[in-house]
């Protein structure tokens, strides 16, 4: 069965409110065969990363829909595909209890990042590009450092998968979002947990962190957002018609094979 990638163009986006006016179809890609697990805009943004159920990987040439390469990868599904901030490089996230860098332009691994034990549901790399964070099934929070390829620290404290995981823009604090409807914040360099954000009523499953790191927006299948503050103990819950399964940066559909690729122009 083929599968399709829709790349569309939104002309006006605003605190998740878009309507069929603002949207408009960019292009269409025919994929490969296979399950589309996540994908993500790399590069300039002209460079589409695809997971697959299988594990392996591929990038596609938005404007001309040309597949660049394949990276064939087949011990575990693809969990999620994440960019660093230059764009040359993305982590990958995957229930082989691996993480990966590789580079955007041609696929190349770099560095993997692994430990026996636990599946990697989601994984960050740090701006500066010196640390990576992974999410594990087991609750687990992982730093690994990228030039040794070693862990650097582990927190203990979730009690169900880590569904998303990040550095703050400004590489002080590493964030998480888990199974147990909890969001924490950790001071990685100092090794300590500085606040636990409840409220939602099932699991977190996305986030996203301003560039200033000054605020943090979470979905969950409750159905609610939840902005605040990091570190600050105000809190604005959105009510939202339906979020389920919906994630803010990746943004991908996964009925009938088809993902969503999102480009954003703010206004």
């Amino acid at each position: 069965m083929k599968t399709k990638i829709y790349v569309l163009l939104i002309l006006f986006l605003t605190a998740g409110i878009c309507t069929a006016q603002n949207v408009t179809e960019f292009k269409t890609i025919q994929v490969e065969e296979g399950t589309i697990n996540t994908v993500a805009l790399c590069g300039t943004g002209n460079i589409a990363v695809v997971g697959y159920e299988d594990g392996k990987i591929e990038g596609y040439d938005i404007k001309t829909g040309t597949k660049i390469y394949t990276v064939n990868r087949l011990d575990g599904k693809m969990s999620k595909i994440t960019p660093n901030k230059k764009g040359n490089y993305f982590i990958t996230a995957s229930f082989d209890n691996k993480a990966m860098i590789c580079k955007v332009s041609d696929g190349k691994i770099l560095k993997i990042f692994t430990k026996n034990g636990s599946q990697v549901w989601s994984a960050d790399i740090s701006s500066n590009s010196k640390y990576v964070v992974t999410g594990m099934e087991n609750g687990a929070v992982k730093v690994w450092e990228v030039t040794t390829g070693q862990e650097f620290r582990t927190f203990w404290g979730h009690s169900g998968v880590v569904f998303d995981v990040k550095f703050t823009p400004d590489n002080k604090y590493v964030i998480s979002a888990s199974k147990d409807k909890t969001i924490k914040i950790w001071d990685y360099p100092k090794a300590l947990e500085l606040h636990t954000l409840t409220g939602h009523t099932h699991y977190v499953l996305d986030m996203d962190i301003s560039p200033d790191s000054k605020t943090l927006v979470s979905a969950a299948r409750d159905n609610i957002l939840f902005v605040c503050g990091i570190l600050k103990t105000e809190q604005k819950k959105l009510y939202c018609e339906d979020i389920c399964g919906m994630y803010f940066r990746l943004i991908s559909a996964r009925t009938e094979n088809i993902s969503s690729v999102l480009r954003g122009i703010r206004q």
